[in-house]
């Protein structure tokens, strides 16, 4: 990739070509429905009453809302023409309504879609080889392009950029702003929390100094973890202050659902089960059996295991940092490596989680490998959601709630390749990290 640099401008227009496509052909709208739904409800009560209230369970963090909110208030701006934008979606707006509000969302998504590439082009730049820029920069084009259907339809395109803060923050030596935006991510989507760890130690690594060994670490780790859970401890109590304890059910509500049909579990239960039921419940398809319901109870041990490796893992690899110019990259590898772990073993497989890895995918070391295994990851995740979907519910086959057929056999081969795609992207990330950072001048 070196010898034959990709230019930059040929990465710029690769973005702007796959992104036009995805605004005005490909992006479902589905997601956005749900947003929309959210924005609906609070145009007649306070985000307090919405978490309290007993029709329905909120099933996201409070930081999430505003923006569903934040929103509705440019659709309303929106003149009665938006249709006609939307008019070449392959699932058109059923009204003016619905087609303002997507056409909001994706406007604000393109925005941020932009600025994070531009964070990722002026980040990428300190890295070696400077040659390998139109690479990292393309590869953050094709990714989106590959997450397409839903790259404008879901939040969690901004999870990653509460990573990607994370890491700059903590390769500059400003941990504190690193703590601060994880904490913020936390209240947004959760899943930045997973980081926190990797970041505190970090921190103190590169305190120490290059090669530092674990035992002059260990105090400067535990006043990190201080400051970080002081900083992260603002949420709760902002929360519980602001919004009443109902504002945590969300915990529950996640935490009560069953294996979903996407996630890595779902293919081996329905294959030694064949009984087991496919309900559409939790918005989405989920297991329902003897089986799915103890695989289920069993999941959080394993994800408890897979995430305390990725630790090791990473912690290995910043224990062998040599010089300042590494920690970015080891960083971006070791925040990759705990949500590939998380992704992994967690009984939710929705496709958007993919979403996360995008500005930081690009920052890796030895992107060729890494990269070549991200991208069969999204096109498996887009092949099988929404691409054949159809496939891996089966249809519809009544009741209520809805109960699908199960997979066909092609449905039951996309799940399992959808895995296996899984399994090599972590092992793929694992491996660069374990093996550490080559002489520089090398990216494949």
């Amino acid at each position: 990739m070196a010898n034959r640099p990709l230019p930059v401008a040929a990465a710029v227009a690769l973005f702007l070509i796959t992104r036009a496509v995805s605004f005005f052909v490909v992006t479902t709208g589905d997601a956005v429905g749900h947003y929309r739904h959210y924005d609906d409800a609070l145009r007649g009560q306070s985000v307090r009453q919405l978490y309290e209230s007993e029709v329905e369970r909120v099933e996201y963090p409070p930081l999430s809302i505003p923006v569903m909110m934040a929103v509705g208030r440019l659709a309303d701006a929106l003149p009665d023409s938006a249709m006609s934008l939307l008019r070449f979606r392959a699932t058109p707006p059923a009204s003016v309504a619905e087609a303002r509000y997507q056409l909001a969302f994706a406007f604000v998504a393109v925005a941020f879609d932009s600025a994070l590439f531009a964070a990722v082009w002026f980040v990428a730049r300190s890295l070696s080889p400077r040659e390998a820029l139109g690479e990292r920069l393309a590869i953050y084009a094709v990714g989106g392009a590959l997450f397409a259907p839903i790259l404008y339809d879901r939040l969690d395109l901004y999870v990653g950029a509460f990573a990607l803060a994370a890491v700059v923050a903590v390769a500059k030596g400003r941990p504190t702003l690193a703590f601060v935006a994880l904490a913020v991510g936390t209240a947004f989507k959760l899943v930045p929390v997973l980081l926190l760890p990797v970041a505190c130690f970090a921190a103190a690594m590169r305190a120490v100094g290059p090669a530092g060994t674990v035992i002059p670490s260990l105090i400067p780790t535990a006043r990190n973890a201080l400051v970080a859970g002081l900083i992260l401890a603002v949420y709760p109590i902002l929360s519980f202050a602001r919004l009443g304890p109902k504002s945590f059910d969300f915990l529950s509500y996640h935490s009560s659902r069953g294996l979903e049909v996407e996630s890595v579990y779902a293919w081996p239960v329905l294959l030694i089960e064949p009984l087991t039921r496919i309900l559409d419940d939790f918005h989405s398809h989920t297991l329902h059996g003897p089986l799915a319901t103890n695989v289920a109870r069993v999941v959080p041990v394993v994800s408890v295991v897979a995430l305390l490796a990725a630790y090791g893992i990473a912690a290995r690899a910043m224990l062998r940092v040599k010089n300042h110019s590494e920690w970015l990259p080891t960083l971006a590898g070791t925040c990759v490596l705990v949500w590939l772990a998380f992704v992994l073993t967690n009984k939710v497989g929705s496709p958007q989680y993919g979403l996360w890895f995008l500005p930081l995918v690009p920052l890796l070391p030895r992107q060729g490998r890494v990269a070549t295994a991200f991208f069969a990851m999204a096109l498996l995740f887009t092949v099988v959601y929404p691409g054949l979907y159809h496939h891996v519910t089966g249809g519809a086959i009544g009741g209520e709630p809805l109960e699908f057929a199960g997979p066909t056999r092609l449905g039951y081969a996309l799940l399992i390749l959808r895995s296996l795609c899984l399994v090599a992207m972590t092992a793929a990330v694992g491996r660069i990290l374990w093996i550490g950072p080559r002489p520089s001048g090398t990216v494949a």
